[in-house]
């Protein structure tokens, strides 16, 4: 007999899709996968965004790795309604340190 583990684990967060299987594919091109592409110029802080001061030594550790490595952990956006004269704009969020990084390491789209 099987045991089950207690609770229902990131699946009942995330979904059935494997680790590492979801694959980047612009917003505008709609496609059902989890994690997009957006420009990073499209992206606003938050009002309600809770870090303040953000340590300059870390943050260009930070860069450093995303140039490296890119971003490991997405950023949380929503859509927000906004003239769409360049695209669709977004709010940041989650993650607001990656988006600094993102920027200042010469991303385009994160």
């Amino acid at each position: 007999m099987i045991r089950k583990p207690l609770g229902r684990g990131l699946d009942a967060l995330i979904g059935n899709a494997a680790a590492g299987t979801e694959t980047a594919a612009p917003l505008e091109g709609g496609g059902d996968s989890q994690f997009k592409q957006a420009a990073v110029g499209s992206i606003a802080a938050g009002a309600f965004q809770p870090r303040i001061n953000f340590d300059k030594e870390r943050l260009a550790e930070l860069t450093r790795a995303i140039q490296s490595q890119g971003i490991i952990e997405p950023l949380i956006v929503r859509r927000i309604d906004a003239p769409e004269a360049d695209g669709p704009r977004y709010e940041l969020i989650a993650g607001e340190r990656r988006l600094r990084a993102a920027r200042a390491a010469g991303l385009e789209t994160v």
